[in-house]
């Protein structure tokens, strides 16, 4: 029985650094038979697999085609269908309606996440900064924009102990979107 699972890869394409061709990620998925279909959304590592291989061993594929293929060693967030929808559903229970979506952050991790008793390490990079907590996601709200702020992902890394990639609303819903259509 087939799975429809919902990718992302963490650092990829940005900034000139660990380059991976989608559309060639794309084709080398694709000609291994375990996965019957593959999608790829914009440049940033956002993948929609249908296979029958568990989490498990989709994760391990992936992260070997990546060191194998392109050179690059990274991490890997993978969720069932139902996972990211549940995802979905504990983002949009906090969003207010007058958000900006493009700058609305979505941050992923394989942990849960557990809310600090202080944010000492952020609290000199928090400006106008919303931060939001839903067991394996944090999301920020960067009221000014994510370029005007002096927090970023590897400052939240810092503070709650976690490896995570980031997406924005938009493309968090994109995906979704795609994930229903798949």
């Amino acid at each position: 029985m087939t799975q429809d699972y919902i990718i992302f890869i963490r650092a990829i394409n940005v900034g000139g650094t660990n380059i991976v061709k989608m559309k060639e990620l794309k084709e080398i998925l694709l000609n291994n038979p375990q996965l019957v279909e593959v999608k790829t959304y914009i440049q940033s590592g956002n993948i929609l697999i249908k296979t029958a291989l568990s989490k498990i061993d989709l994760k391990k594929f992936m992260l070997d085609v990546l060191e194998k293929s392109f050179g690059i060693n990274t991490h890997l967030f993978v969720y069932t269908k139902g996972e990211y929808l549940g995802i979905i559903q504990d983002v949009q229970s906090g969003l207010k309606e007058d958000i900006i979506s493009k700058f609305y952050l979505v941050i992923f991790s394989e942990t849960t996440i557990e809310q600090p008793l202080e944010l000492s390490y952020l609290q000199k990079y928090i400006t106008n900064e919303k931060l939001f907590y839903f067991k394996k996601v944090l999301s920020v709200y960067f009221e000014n924009g994510v370029g005007k702020s002096k927090l970023d992902l590897k400052k939240i890394e810092r503070q709650f102990n976690f490896k995570g990639t980031g997406r924005n609303l938009n493309t968090i819903f994109k995906m979704e979107k795609m994930l229903e259509e798949f």
